[in-house]
């Protein structure tokens, strides 16, 4: 029995619950994006969807197509409706135009996320994707309020999204017992073409 757990690859798991260990398992509440999440069964799907949103606290990031919050949706939203795109700085200086917001999908996830310090929203040209640091869209994006707007956005992400699904993990994490959803005896870790891969290798 789990309290709490670490979402992780579903990939060659049994269709059971990972808290109980209870058959008809779903993953559906506990999806974070394509093959990673965490099983659950009715019982503790609201434990799977709590644990997907303190990791996203404690990776600093968001599912592109999972985000509720209004104020990061009305800011996507925002940009969206700029008809012509917005213009993003390659790392090479050159200001280049025509981005939109990679929202990504099931299949294909994009986070807003922090690197190096910065909060990023996923961008996408159609050829390339990049994530790009919100303050640079405070001198790049012709939308009235724009300082404003992406200094509240920033301080919401600086808060947490998530604050409080990370407060109730961490109120029934047990630190005797692992968050982690252990394979079963068949599945190996492997090296394969100079990768370290998982497998199934029967008795």
């Amino acid at each position: 029995m789990k309290n709490c757990l670490v979402p992780r690859s579903t990939v060659m798991t049994p269709m059971l619950c990972f808290y109980c260990g209870q058959e008809q398992s779903k993953i559906g509440k506990g999806t974070l994006y394509h093959l990673f999440g965490i099983k659950h069964c009715d019982n503790h799907v609201i434990n799977a969807i709590r644990d997907c949103n303190a990791y996203q606290h404690r990776e600093n990031l968001l599912v592109m197509d999972k985000i509720k919050n209004p104020e990061i949706l009305k800011f996507i939203d925002l940009l969206d409706r700029l008809p012509e795109g917005f213009s993003v700085e390659r790392s090479n200086g050159e200001i280049q135009t025509g981005w939109k917001i990679n929202k990504g999908y099931f299949y294909e996830p994009a986070f807003i996320t922090k690197i190096n310090g910065y909060w990023t929203i996923p961008c996408t040209n159609g050829e390339t994707y990049k994530n790009v640091k919100l303050i640079n869209f405070i001198r790049n994006i012709p939308i009235e309020n724009i300082l404003k707007i992406v200094e509240d956005i920033i301080d919401i992400l600086d808060e947490g999204v998530y604050k409080k699904d990370q407060e109730e993990y961490e109120k029934v994490f047990n630190k005797d017992t692992s968050v982690h959803y252990e394979d079963g005896e068949i599945i190996k870790y492997i090296l394969y073409e100079g990768q370290i891969c998982r497998a199934i290798l029967p008795k």
